[in-house]
C-alpha cells in the first residue's frame, strides 16, 4: 500500500498487523510498517522494461529464440513460431532446437551454439 509522507510524497510500505481481542471485541491493534519504496519502484521499472522488451520481441518480423546450454528452446517469438508452423510456444519449449534443423546442418548448428555459450560470437549461413 502507499502512504502520504509528512512532506507530501507517496511512499510504498508493507504493513503487518494483528488485533488483540477480548470477548470478541478488538481492544488494540499491534502492527508495523516496513519501507519497501525502493524495492517497489525497482519492481515497477523492471515490469515496464519487461513490457517494452516483450512488445519489441513480439513485433520483430525475424525469428528470435532463446536456447539453454543444452540446446533446448526456452523462448521463441511469434515470427519464429510461424516460421516452424507451431501454434504456440508450448509446442516447442523444452524441446531441442536440433529437432527442427535438417540433419545435414545439425553438427554446424550445435558447434555454433557451443561456441556462443563459451562467449565466442559466430554466424551460421545455411543454404
Amino acid at each position: 500500500m502507499q502512504i502520504l509522507t509528512h512532506k507530501g510524497n507517496l511512499k510504498w510500505i508493507r504493513t503487518i498487523g494483528e488485533a488483540e481481542m477480548i470477548n470478541g471485541k478488538c481492544i488494540r491493534v499491534f502492527g508495523s510498517f516496513q519501507d519497501i519504496d525502493e524495492k517497489k519502484k525497482a519492481l515497477i521499472k523492471l515490469a515496464e522494461s519487461e513490457n517494452k522488451f516483450r512488445t519489441i520481441l513480439e513485433a520483430e518480423p525475424e525469428c528470435i529464440k532463446l536456447l539453454g546450454p543444452d540446446g533446448k528452446l526456452v523462448m521463441m517469438n511469434p515470427a519464429g513460431l510461424a516460421m516452424i508452423e507451431a501454434d504456440n510456444e508450448a509446442q516447442v519449449i523444452g524441446k531441442s532446437v536440433l529437432e527442427i534443423i535438417l540433419p545435414e546442418h545439425r553438427a554446424a548448428f550445435s558447434n555454433l551454439t557451443k561456441n556462443v555459450f563459451k562467449e565466442n560470437p559466430g554466424n551460421l549461413h545455411l543454404r
